[in-house]
């Protein structure tokens, strides 16, 4: 269900882009969502031998939409657009005042290297800047996208598994 601070976030990040339009995620967006995440996940487990990847992609999928569903209900799913095509997908779970943690940033492969995840990382950052939040993700150790997050103002400030926890303080 949409309440208006889900609709003031995705006006308050739209306003902040410059290439990406912005809109929340609803039930019937998601076969795009799907889309994303399957390309995505293609794309990670490239090297995965054939007879497992398929299925090892429709588990990645399936867990990472409901993995955001139980365990963060009050996340907000957006859809992110250039020149009216979906390129990909943000997930923002919203904790009490001062901390925001960002669950999902992913950009479509083939849209990859010309900075829309980047413009979408810089709207968010300055989101959680104007609020005074701290924004935290855990992204994969070895994921290329932990170049972008230090470029932001991410900090590395745990190891849990196979995931790097990586936290952004308020910038004033």
């Amino acid at each position: 269900m949409l309440d208006a601070l889900d609709e003031d976030l995705a006006a308050l990040l739209a306003a902040r882009f410059e290439r990406l339009s912005v809109q929340i995620a609803l039930p019937s967006d998601r076969p795009a969502l799907r889309r994303i995440i399957h390309a995505d996940a293609e794309e990670m487990l490239a090297s995965t031998p054939p007879a497992a990847r398929g299925m090892m992609i429709t588990v990645q999928v399936e867990g990472r939409l409901n993995l955001y569903r139980r365990g963060h209900p009050e996340a907000v799913t957006l859809l992110l657009f250039n020149k009216g095509e979906p390129v990909g997908l943000v997930v923002l779970d919203r904790h009490a005042r001062g901390r925001m943690t960002l669950l999902e940033l992913v950009i479509l492969p083939a849209r990859r290297g010309q900075g829309l995840g980047a413009e979408a990382l810089r709207a968010i950052c300055a989101l959680a800047d104007m609020a005074g939040d701290s924004i935290s993700t855990a992204i994969f150790y070895d994921n290329p996208a932990t170049g972008m997050l230090q470029r932001a103002g991410f900090m590395a400030e745990r190891e849990d598994g196979l995931d790097l926890v990586m936290v952004r303080r308020p910038q004033r």
